[in-house]
């Protein structure tokens, strides 16, 4: 099912993704996205103006003749969370540049997909109820007031969820990153096209040079493919071993959940770059990861995950940063309560108080407090928490 322009404005959203940019604030984007989401740009803005610099974003977006945007979408639907995972296509430029409006990097991206996903709650209020609305302190009906609703008895409030789709996330993704490598097949060919082309090589003696370098090609590719593919393939058996052992514990336990939330987290942590290996990271995607080591103990569940991020890398002086484009690869350590396992519905923004019920937002990264009963619940006992990151 296609999102429609009536559930989210697209077109409004990167206008004012451009917005952001321009202003260095988050306030055009503020209705557009979750409070994650927010966070995760006013961490980026944050990082930018460390180290002085700012940021141009340009978004082509592609559209078929009838200049209708070039998007496919995916809507679920549960009890509780409406979800849609969004791709545009689009052509993108990146620009930073430093205190003295000179360029320090920039960034094209031809084959984009702009991938978003939106989230709306089907709740309305914390409690559910099927008529009125009624205070969970004194009983009485309270009233709607903005985004909030209000108990005139006895002076409570209570926030509402968002009631419309909200962006949970946002990302750039090239979608030929990772194929340049396949250039290097065609060298042999345009090679040896030339040499036929222009005689270099007789004709006859053609067709045995031909032979000589692919064997050659042929023996040092095996080479190379057994002494990189064995350590690889142990890596690889030893990470779907450990996937089993922890489905044995949490049987919802997905991979790629877990991708995410290391992704949300390293968005809004850049610090753990710069104690780590003395540089800050603007983080754009996650390219996967395997996991190394699980450790279930009677308190903790841990992991130690070998994570590959795209992304770029901020180094230098304040008034002289450098920017690096790269991949990079870390050793990321997370933990959890040894009794916390996947949630039912996956929703990165909510959780449910563990005293009184309660659904309640995600708004802080180690400690969340209850906005009906005050309850103060660690964040390793809703989901995981980063503990380290060392670069490998």
């Amino acid at each position: 099912m296609i999102l429609t322009n009536k559930e989210f404005d697209q077109e409004k959203f990167y206008e004012q993704l451009n917005k952001m940019y321009e202003t260095r604030s988050i306030d055009p984007i503020t209705p557009y996205c979750s409070h994650l989401q927010q966070q995760v740009f006013q961490t980026e803005l944050d990082t930018l103006a460390k180290y002085n610099l700012r940021k141009e974003l340009n978004i082509k977006l592609s559209k078929y003749p009838s200049e209708q945007i070039e998007t496919a979408s995916n809507k679920s639907v549960d009890g509780k969370v409406d979800s849609s995972f969004t791709l545009t296509k689009a052509k993108t430029k990146e620009t930073y540049y430093d205190y003295k409006n000179k360029k320090r990097h920039e960034r094209k991206t031809a084959n984009a997909f702009l991938e978003t996903i939106l989230t709306k709650t089907n709740l309305v209020l914390t409690y559910p109820h099927q008529q009125d609305y009624i205070c969970q302190n004194c009983g009485a009906v309270v009233e709607k007031q903005a985004d909030r609703y209000y108990c005139a008895y006895c002076s409570t409030e209570y926030k509402s969820e968002a009631s419309a789709y909200l962006v949970s996330r946002f990302r750039i993704v090239n979608s030929m990153k990772g194929l340049g490598f396949l250039g290097f097949f065609l060298i042999p060919i345009v090679l040896f096209s030339l040499l036929l082309i222009f005689e270099i090589v007789p004709a006859d003696s053609f067709e045995s040079l031909v032979k000589i370098f692919s064997y050659g090609l042929a023996s040092i590719l095996l080479i190379a493919l057994i002494i990189g593919a064995v350590p690889e393939l142990y890596k690889f058996i030893r990470h779907n071993r450990i996937l089993k052992n922890i489905k044995r514990k949490d049987p919802r336990f997905s991979k790629t959940l877990l991708s995410l939330r290391v992704l949300d987290l390293l968005q809004l942590e850049p610090e753990l770059f710069s104690s780590s290996d003395k540089k800050e990271a603007l983080i754009s995607q996650a390219l996967g990861f395997l996991i190394r080591d699980h450790n279930l103990n009677q308190t903790t569940e841990k992991l130690i995950l070998e994570c590959g991020i795209d992304g770029l890398k901020i180094k230098g002086s304040i008034n002289r940063p450098k920017l690096i484009e790269g991949i990079y690869k870390y050793k990321v350590q997370l933990y959890r309560a040894a009794d916390t396992v996947t949630k039912a519905y996956y929703e990165p923004e909510q959780y449910t108080c563990s005293s009184c019920g309660s659904h309640e937002t995600i708004r802080h990264a180690k400690w969340q407090i209850c906005s009906y009963c005050n309850n103060k619940q660690s964040m390793d006992t809703i989901d995981w928490v980063i503990e380290k990151v060392e670069p490998i």
